[in-house]
């Protein structure tokens, strides 16, 4: 297990903007994620502080006020089910990316982090070689074991 938001997570974005360009599409990841994710979530505007051309930042960083954040929240919470223009409910997004993102990653060696997610990991808890059971510095909440999950802004 490494912590690495750049090249290691950013070869998704390469890799959908270089498949793109192989079948003479233009656009690449930047016009994919932006017409599948950010339009249909309200927030067309999603990308554009990347600074990355026809590439986003796959492991986040993007700029977002209270209210935007919240929608990707509601996102989360439905567990990629959002609502079309009618209000009709479809599915955006695969429910198992939000099961996987809001559980360890390694359970019992690193507990703390999900997928591309920090999670609020119970450090009382000991594992089998006596060690507390956690990773790093992800930041801890209230007193139970995953209550919440952290996405930081300044």
């Amino acid at each position: 297990m490494t912590y690495d938001s750049g090249y290691y997570i950013q070869h998704i974005s390469l890799t959908l903007t270089a498949a793109s360009k192989q079948k003479g599409l233009t656009g690449g990841a930047l016009e994919f994620a932006t017409q599948h994710l950010a339009d249909p979530l309200g927030l067309p505007d999603l990308y554009n502080y990347d600074a990355l051309g026809e590439d986003i930042s796959s492991g986040g960083g993007q700029m977002v006020s209270c209210r935007d954040m919240a929608r990707v929240a509601q996102l989360v919470l439905n567990k990629g089910i959002w609502k079309d223009g009618d209000g009709k409910p479809y599915r955006l997004a695969n429910e198992n990316f939000f099961e996987q993102m809001l559980q360890p990653v390694f359970p019992g060696i690193i507990d703390s982090y999900g997928l591309l997610t920090w999670l609020n990991t119970d450090m009382t808890k000991v594992g089998s070689d006596g060690k507390k059971r956690a990773h790093c510095c992800a930041p801890r909440w209230g007193g139970g074991p995953n209550t919440t999950c952290n996405a930081e802004g300044v």
